[in-house]
C-alpha cells in the first residue's frame, strides 16, 4: 500500500502540542519588563501607554498601547501556589512562554492582540496538561480571577490493550484497539484522564455558551484520533444532575490546540440515573480538554 507522504505530514503536526509551534522567548518580548510589585503592568492595565501616567512628550516608554496583556495565577489540586509549570500562549503558529513567580502568578505582556490556547503543564511527570481558549483583543488588559487549578491524571490505560478503557470519573471510552499512533509521532500510547469540579478548576472557557456539566482533560496530550471514539459516563453527580435531567441532550465539545478553537463533537443523552451515553455520530477526536455543556 502505498502511504501518501502529505497525509503523513499532515498526522504528525496535528499530534504535535506546542513543540510543533516556535517558541518566542526572547526577553525583549515583554513576559518579565514592565511588571510591578504589585504584579500589575507598568501602566497599571491603562490604554495611555505611558509609565508615568500617558505622557506622549517622548520619554522612554516601552509599552505599547497597541498591544495586549494577560495576568493570572496557577495552584496545584491542593489549592498550593504552583511555582514549577510551562505556560504557554499560542496562536496557530507562535507560542509565547512564561513561567510563574514564587507565589504561582504569571503574566503575558505587550502581545499582539488575537485568539490563543492557553496551555499549562507542571513539572510533574504525571501532571495533566490543560488548555482553553482566551479572547485576547489589542488594547486589552485581562486579569484571570480565580487561580487556574493544574491537577495528576487519576487513570492511566495503554492503547490497544482494550475496547473500553475506564477514565477517571466514570468517563468510559470505547477505544479501537487496533488504534496506532501516526507514524513519526513519538508519544505515549496511553489514554490518560482526570475529572475536574468545572465550578472550582478555574478554567476560563471563552467562546462556550451555557452550563458546563462535565469536565475532564484528557491526554496523551492532543492526540489526534479519526473517527472519534464514543464514550458512556456512569452518572453525573448530584451537583451536575441539577442542570440536567433524563432526556436532556448534552454538546460535546473538545479543544482542538492545533486549530486555536473548541470542536462541536455532537451530542450526548442524559439516561434517567444520571448516565451518560454519547449520541451515534459522537466520539471524541482530540485527547485534550474534554466538556459536555446543557445549552
Amino acid at each position: 500500500m502505498r502511504i501518501n507522504p502529505f497525509l503523513v505530514l499532515t498526522l504528525t503536526l496535528s499530534i504535535a502540542a506546542c513543540g510543533s509551534k516556535s517558541d518566542d522567548d526572547d526577553n525583549d518580548s515583554g513576559f518579565e519588563d514592565n511588571t510591578d510589585a504589585d504584579g500589575t503592568g507598568s501602566d497599571g492595565g491603562t490604554d495611555d501607554g505611558g509609565t508615568d501616567g500617558g505622557a506622549d512628550d517622548g520619554g522612554d516608554d516601552s509599552s505599547d498601547p497597541m498591544t495586549a496583556a494577560l495576568y493570572g495565577s496557577i495552584v496545584n489540586e491542593n489549592g498550593a501556589a504552583m511555582t514549577a509549570a510551562d505556560v504557554k500562549l499560542c496562536t496557530a503558529l507562535q507560542c509565547k512562554t512564561a513561567e510563574p513567580d514564587g507565589e504561582g502568578n504569571f503574566e503575558f505582556v505587550d502581545i499582539e492582540g488575537a485568539t490563543f490556547a492557553l496551555e499549562v503543564k507542571g513539572e510533574a511527570s504525571d501532571s495533566a496538561t490543560i488548555m482553553t481558549f482566551i479572547e485576547l483583543p489589542s488594547e486589552t488588559v485581562r486579569t484571570i480571577e480565580t487561580p487556574i487549578v493544574v491537577p495528576t491524571f487519576k487513570s492511566t490505560n495503554a492503547l490497544g490493550s482494550t475496547t473500553t478503557i475506564e477514565v477517571d470519573g466514570g468517563l468510559n471510552i470505547s477505544a479501537n484497539s487496533n488504534y496506532e499512533l501516526p507514524f513519526g509521532t513519538e508519544v505515549e500510547e496511553s489514554l490518560k484522564g482526570v475529572k475536574m469540579d468545572a465550578d472550582t478548576a478555574g478554567l476560563p472557557l471563552d467562546g462556550i455558551e451555557g452550563e458546563v456539566v462535565g469536565l475532564w482533560y484528557l491526554g496523551t496530550w492532543d492526540t489526534k484520533i479519526d473517527p472519534g471514539w464514543s464514550f458512556t459516563i456512569d452518572g453525573l453527580t448530584v451537583s451536575e444532575m441539577e442542570d440536567v435531567a433524563a432526556g436532556d441532550s448534552l454538546t460535546v465539545l473538545t479543544g482542538d490546540y492545533f486549530g486555536v478553537s473548541w470542536v462541536n463533537e455532537g451530542t450526548a443523552t442524559v439516561g434517567e440515573g444520571g448516565e451518560v451515553t454519547s449520541d451515534a455520530g459522537t466520539g471524541i477526536s482530540n485527547l485534550s480538554t474534554l466538556i459536555l455543556i446543557k445549552e
